[in-house]
């Protein structure tokens, strides 16, 4: 199982704004408030269990019952599976053969750009043969990414930045405070 995690272009489009948000006029900075975005938006997936940073996971459907990349979502129900990641970009699957079997799963999600749950139904009947899965997971530009995690995200790169003499790491108990995060339809 493959997972790849694209950590270079993302913190690079925040800087802009995470810096408006913190009130940074100069340049000299911009490497080290660079790495505290990419340190909140890793607070911010932990925190909301939102996929933000792209990745490529690999796995195969011999995998998918043993592996902590699924969970079964409706028990005893094989074809209905909950992803442990969201905001999925692109799906593909093959079967041993080497065929496109895409057509075959079905991918479902709340709130794409947001906190909500991606789903995958799949046949009703168990392959004969092992299915090689690829899905990329994320966001590839800040209007990939809902408003109320964007801004969770510079809130959260300008304390670090604010604080960065600090003895102790700062908590993310402010982040929970963010009153707009939640969303009442998901």
């Amino acid at each position: 199982m493959l997972v790849a995690v694209n950590r270079t272009a993302l913190p690079a489009l925040f800087l802009p704004l995470t810096k408006s948000q913190a009130r940074i006029e100069h340049d000299r900075d911009d490497a080290l408030v660079t790495e505290h975005i990419a340190q909140a938006i890793d607070d911010v997936e932990r925190l909301t269990n939102a996929t933000i940073f792209e990745r490529t996971i690999a796995a195969t459907s011999w995998e998918v019952a043993g592996a902590p990349l699924w969970a079964w979502a409706v028990p005893g129900s094989p074809n209905w599976i909950s992803l442990t990641f969201n905001n999925v970009i692109t799906f593909g699957a093959v079967d041993a053969d080497g065929a496109d079997v895409g057509a075959l799963y079905l991918l479902r999600q709340a709130d794409p750009g947001g906190v909500g749950t991606a789903w995958l139904q799949g046949p009703t009947a168990q392959p004969a043969q092992p299915v090689s899965f690829v899905i990329v997971a994320g966001a590839r530009s800040l209007d990939d990414i809902a408003p109320a995690l964007r801004r969770l995200v510079m809130r959260r790169a300008a304390a670090l930045y604010e604080y960065r003499e600090a003895a102790l790491p700062l908590s993310t108990e402010d982040l929970v405070s963010e009153p707009s995060l939640w969303r009442p339809d998901l």
